[in-house]
């Protein structure tokens, strides 16, 4: 069953249809019309197996049963089955989104001191990152290293928006400009030689300090009500802390303050 790609079965599996059920479909698409033994010596299937996934494939209207002695099966053709599994798909994840909500409008209410959690590694900090974008209602505040831009693509964002983009490109706001808009925000540039080096008040007089990677900072405050924080330092796995403790919200507004220079009341207005 070589001519039958791995690559193939894995887009079906991820259309919704099971393993099983998309080499079958796979299978009969390319035999044409065949017998469920034809079918069976094809895939190297045990037959019991064979014949559920047959079944299953006809209920959900992949596969049509021509003949019934002999049963002779035939795939339909690759647009009807991808519109047939775009539109189970669609259905799936309404009901998904609509279930996930109720759950989250009834959760339970954690104890503040429950209200902190490491997130380890680059794809969940971005998939965290757009969650919390994607929940802003009031404001977002962000302070962030150029690796992050990408993240604010493709979002329906209704909050007010305060970008602090650290950066040496002098051509960034006309690249942004010219490949987002301006995002509905207020962006801010911020030249990383002014921060390489240890705060004011420091013993250390070391300059550029090895330990540091400005383009990994990372500081948001959405409504207030939650802030993420990735430490601007070099590091094997991408590590960022998630609160929705006041204080720390508190420590993320004195540190965007910090570094900006611009002081953020609790609405998220700012004032230079």
């Amino acid at each position: 069953m070589e001519i039958i790609k791995e690559r193939l079965i894995n887009a079906l599996n991820h259309l919704g249809l099971p393993n099983l059920d998309a080499k079958v479909y796979a299978a009969l698409l390319y035999l044409n019309s065949v017998g469920a033994k034809e079918l069976i010596d094809f895939v190297l299937i045990s037959k019991p197996s064979v014949y559920d996934s047959l079944q299953k494939l006809e209920e959900r209207g992949l596969v049509v049963k021509n003949s019934y002695k002999p049963s002779v099966y035939t795939a339909v053709s690759p647009n009807v089955a991808l519109e047939i599994l775009s539109k189970d798909f669609s259905q799936a994840k309404d009901i998904a989104q609509d279930e996930l909500e109720y759950l989250i409008k009834t959760q339970k209410t954690k104890e503040e001191n429950d209200a902190i959690w490491t997130v380890f590694g680059e794809r969940n900090i971005r998939h965290k990152i757009r969650d919390m974008l994607n929940s802003a209602e009031d404001y977002i505040i962000c302070l962030m290293g150029e690796r992050y831009i990408p993240l604010f693509e493709n979002l329906d964002i209704s909050a007010s928006m305060t970008l602090f983009i650290i950066s040496d490109n002098p051509n960034l706001p006309q690249e942004l400009e010219e490949k987002y808009g301006n995002w509905g925000a207020s962006i801010t540039y911020i030249n990383s030689s002014s921060l390489k080096h240890f705060p004011p008040g420091s013993t250390k007089k070391e300059k550029n300090p090895n330990f540091m990677e400005l383009n990994n900072l990372f500081e948001i405050i959405i409504d207030n009500k939650e802030t993420l924080a990735v430490p601007p330092i070099r590091m094997n796995k991408l590590t960022g802390l998630h609160s929705t403790i006041d204080y720390m919200i508190y420590i993320a507004i004195e540190r965007i303050e910090f570094i900006s220079g611009f002081v953020i009341d609790r609405k998220g207005i700012l004032k230079t």
